[in-house]
């Protein structure tokens, strides 16, 4: 179940260059799961930092098909280093005590799935607060039309 949750969490990771001090990729609001392709972005060298105070990862997780939920959590400082127009590297830290979940409005539930998501059984947020993504390769997307 961790690695279900961590996986839809690390995938927009990906789009947090929308908080970067030079936008990397401008994303829309989008209503339901499927994300509107935009056209590619040329990159300009060097590094970007992440704005850490409007920066926050979006993250989606399911318990079996047609059960979801999303929330967000704090990213607190993060880079991406361009060259040749393409992302060679980057990081991203993420403090874990800040996921919270965006769509229970009853406050008991939302309060018991985000304590089970900081328990021992997801990712045991008292031993480990903080969480690094660290990009060891980016391919671009070829299929985009």
């Amino acid at each position: 179940m961790f690695k279900q949750l961590f996986s839809t969490l690390l995938i927009p990771l990906i789009f947090l260059g929308a908080g970067c001090t030079q936008p990397l990729v401008e994303v829309s609001p989008v209503e339901d799961t499927a994300q509107t392709l935009q056209p590619p972005v040329q990159l300009s060298d060097g590094a970007y930092a992440l704005e850490t105070d409007t920066a926050s990862v979006i993250w989606r997780g399911s318990k079996r098909i047609g059960t979801t939920h999303t929330g967000t959590v704090q990213a607190t400082e993060g880079s991406l280093v361009v060259q040749n127009g393409e992302i060679v590297e980057g990081t991203i830290m993420i403090d874990m005590t800040t996921i919270e979940d965006n769509d229970l409005t009853d406050p008991k539930d939302n309060q018991k799935l985000v304590g089970h998501l900081k328990s021992d059984d997801f990712f045991g947020v008292e031993t480990y607060p903080t969480a690094t993504f660290t990009l060891l390769e980016a391919t671009p997307d070829t299929q985009q039309g």
